[in-house]
């Protein structure tokens, strides 16, 4: 007896569809995932050169252009005239250029039809100088703060009479008491006790000096200290947002990256004033250095008569009213040599960060050459 069996190609054919369709989806998914992953490739890399390119611009801010330097150079007029003022100082120009730029995040928007590439730029530039010095406010040789008297051994032998040059020793010792390095930092961490809710003494960054034996390397070396644990959130400096209102950040507030423990009040960066109680950078710029304030800077400056004429209309604190652990490290002469650089690079969604440490070198014949020390993909 025959026996048919019916329905059996229509369920092959069945599994057969789907079986392609799932490799279809396969496929398509892969191709979706690769897809993806190339155009987010793509724009890193393309965000990565938009924030390198950032710190160039920055670069080219910390120069004075040979327009500028034409300019001031012709001095000696069109024959039969009198000649005109000599040129200015180069320094004086480029720190009139930028003090309205210090300390505030400049938005470079790119478009794809003007520039090839459709992106953002975020640039933010402070100055070395105007942080406070973590390794030259301690001597890791002598094992004491600057300005701290070196403790003396006991006598061995009959008290020598004191001569011409002992007495010079001991005023020159007494002048670089005046500089207390143990006192700045005690009242910089107390200050940021008050304001971030964290514990610091001076006793926890000594004994972290003592054990160390050597200069920082990084100012993020500082954050093994229990009580920097604080900063974790804080290190580099973020566009202003609510939530990040007047926030000090650690590497806008120390610096290792010059040798001098002195610190430039034309330089201050924003956290350096936050913590000094002087009123914070507002990006607006107007709480910033006005032209008619510009028109007064000058390079040497006796701070304890010129403060109030040219820094309390910008600082809103008079002399008087600053710290007096502080004023002794006032720098008298501005030297703008280090500065440090924040750049973002954003295409789509996609943000790369650079922090940079750019030194300023002067060469021969007035030269000037900007060198990158430092390069952090942050």
């Amino acid at each position: 007896m025959k026996t048919t069996q019916r329905g059996y190609i229509m369920i092959y054919t069945l599994l057969m569809v789907g079986l392609a369709l799932g490799v279809v989806a396969f496929v398509m998914n892969r191709v979706v995932i690769f897809d993806g992953l190339t155009r987010l490739m793509l724009q890193r890399a393309q965000a990565r050169q938009l924030a390198l390119g950032g710190i160039t611009l920055a670069m080219s801010e910390l120069t004075i252009s040979e327009q500028m330097e034409k300019k001031s150079s012709s001095a000696k007029g069109l024959p039969g005239q009198e000649k005109e003022a000599p040129p200015e100082d180069p320094d004086k120009k480029l720190l009139v250029k930028i003090l309205p730029l210090l300390n505030k995040w400049q938005t470079i928007p790119l478009q794809q039809e003007r520039d090839g590439i459709k992106g953002t730029i975020h640039l933010y530039i402070a100055s070395e100088n105007g942080k406070f010095n973590l390794n030259d406010l301690y001597d890791f040789e002598k094992k004491r703060f600057a300005g701290e008297p070196e403790k003396k051994s006991a006598p061995t032998g009959p008290e020598q009479p004191k001569t011409q040059s002992a007495t010079v020793e001991k005023a020159l010792a007494v002048k670089e008491q005046s500089s207390d390095g143990r006192k700045l930092l005690q009242a910089v961490l107390n200050a940021l006790t008050a304001q971030m809710g964290t514990s610091l003494s001076i006793s926890d960054l000594e004994g972290f000096y003592t054990k160390r034996k050597k200069p920082l390397d990084d100012v993020t070396q500082i954050m093994e200290i229990p009580g920097f644990a604080a900063f974790k959130k804080a290190i580099f400096v973020q566009p202003p947002s609510p939530d990040k209102k007047d926030q000090i950040y650690l590497t806008d507030l120390f610096t290792v990256s010059r040798p001098s423990a002195q610190i430039d009040p034309w330089l201050f960066s924003d956290s350096v004033r936050g913590v000094l109680g002087l009123s914070r950078v507002k990006q607006s710029n107007k709480k910033g250095f006005t032209p008619e304030q510009l028109k007064q800077v000058k390079l040497d400056v006796n701070w304890a008569t010129e403060w109030n004429t040219l820094l309390q209309p910008v600082y809103e604190k008079d002399y008087a009213s600053l710290p007096k652990t502080l004023t002794p490290f006032f720098r008298s002469k501005c030297e703008m040599t280090t500065f440090s650089v924040i750049a973002y690079g954003t295409v789509g969604k996609v943000t790369v960060r650079y922090y940079a440490i750019i030194e300023r070198i002067k060469k021969e014949q007035n030269k000037v050459v900007l060198m990158i020390k430092q390069l952090y993909q942050v």
